[in-house]
């Protein structure tokens, strides 16, 4: 195990870390997470798809030796340290880091982790939503400065989908110069009277 270095912070038995102000408040190492809003913890953790053993990079034992040497080659082992702790030749350790299977298992769990982590951040963002949206709407209310109001009430109408592309821009351009009416009977599809009238 390594020593720490100066400057780390000081984590106490429990797996806790003592908070900078020195109070002796103990903070958690890692931020625990709401299940129910797609944590990126171990335990709830939710792959971003459901495999089987035969979409393994390697058949299941060599999965497992080269998926214990990439974790302790992660973590920051060497390849000696790997090769005493697995119990294998340092040879064994290069051999199995040259397979294909290796990478391919690297970038399966990066992108397992780049997804995990999007999935929190995305939970994250909704919950505080509703809190920033009822701040947006407060601020065009009662903000002191005018441009502050001007710029949240802008804020508001643009995310109603009242923005000014969108109601007079190029993708709005062609229902402002026509007018359709359309009239269909209850119990059919067919069209029964169709009028358009278009701006020339």
């Amino acid at each position: 195990m390594a020593l720490p270095k100066p400057g780390d912070p000081y984590v106490t038995t429990r797996g806790k870390v003592l908070a900078a102000k020195g109070d002796g408040t103990e903070i958690d190492t890692f931020p625990s997470a709401d299940v129910s809003i797609g944590s990126g913890t171990a335990r709830n953790h939710v792959p971003s798809k459901r495999r089987s053993i035969t979409e393994l990079p390697a058949e299941p034992r060599t999965q497992t030796a080269l998926t214990v040497v990439l974790f302790y080659s992660l973590f920051g082992l060497s390849d000696n340290e790997i090769a005493h702790t697995v119990n294998i030749s340092v040879s064994d350790v290069k051999k199995l880091k040259s397979l294909d299977a290796y990478q391919e298992t690297y970038d399966l769990l990066f992108w397992e982790m780049i997804h995990s982590n999007g999935q929190s951040l995305v939970a994250k963002i909704a919950k505080a939503a509703p809190a920033a949206l009822d701040e947006v709407i407060n601020l065009g209310k009662n903000a002191v400065n005018e441009n502050a109001k001007l710029k949240a009430n802008q804020d508001i109408l643009d995310r109603s989908g009242l923005h000014p592309e969108v109601l007079f821009g190029k993708q709005a351009g062609d229902n402002l110069d026509g007018l359709k009416i359309v009239v269909r009977k209850a119990d059919d599809d067919k069209t029964d009277v169709e009028i358009d009238f278009s701006r020339r």
